[in-house]
């Protein structure tokens, strides 16, 4: 009489060896999910990583983008700021009864030209500043791109090495450790 609850009791007669087989055949399959799990993770931890990347490169040419738009609004404002100079000054100077004259070489207008020219030095500065920050934000954009691509080929990877591990481990167990020489 077998006590009750037993693997034998369920089992045939000689099938006891069996389940020693199940257990085998059963811990191949944990060790085969397992490592299908892994590699889905890897995969995925690497697209994750990706999409973070892109997205910072995206707020980078965004930024970029700012960049300039902020300096053509500054130039702008420069350049209005720089009328009410002259207006101020030629008003001034008129008070002071100083003759404003339309001739090239007289001292409103060459002091005119003078603001004109300071005008656009500084409007230039500005857009090259401008230019120089959104170039460097686009090499970054362009870096974080490089690297979405890398990290994701790096998730792809792990996945792979993951699978190949997992398929050598079940490989030892369903057919035990292979012989260290390889050649007799």
């Amino acid at each position: 009489a077998k006590p009750a609850g037993m693997l034998s009791t369920v089992l045939p007669e000689g099938a006891a060896a069996t389940g020693g087989v199940l257990l085998k055949e059963g811990a191949i399959i944990a060790q085969a999910a397992g490592g299908g799990l892994e590699a889905h993770g890897a995969h995925r931890e690497g697209k994750e990583e990706a999409k973070r990347l892109k997205a910072q490169a995206a707020d980078e040419e965004r930024r970029a983008q700012q960049e300039i738009e902020a300096a053509e609004i500054e130039a702008k404002d420069l350049a209005r700021r720089q009328k009410q100079i002259v207006g101020q000054g030629k008003a001034a100077a008129a008070a002071n009864g100083v003759m404003l004259e339309a001739r090239k070489e007289s001292v409103p207008s060459v002091w005119e030209q003078d603001m004109a020219a300071e005008l656009a030095w500084d409007q230039e500065k500005l857009f090259h500043n401008a230019s120089q920050r959104a170039e460097a934000r686009l090499h970054n954009a362009n870096q974080m791109r490089i690297g979405a691509k890398n990290v994701r080929r790096s998730g792809n990877l792990k996945a792979v090495t993951s699978l190949l591990k997992t398929g050598a481990g079940m490989a030892v167990s369903a057919y035990g450790k292979p012989s260290t020489t390889l050649y007799s």
